[in-house]
């Protein structure tokens, strides 16, 4: 794992999508 300058925007990246998706997921149930 050579990447270590990439490693991190990929995680925010990871972090922002996962949060996204929960946020739809859970506004289309409620709704």
């Amino acid at each position: 794992l050579g990447g270590i300058d990439i490693s991190p925007i990929i995680l925010l990246l990871i972090l922002f999508f996962i949060r996204q998706f929960l946020l739809t997921t859970v506004l289309s149930l409620v709704v």
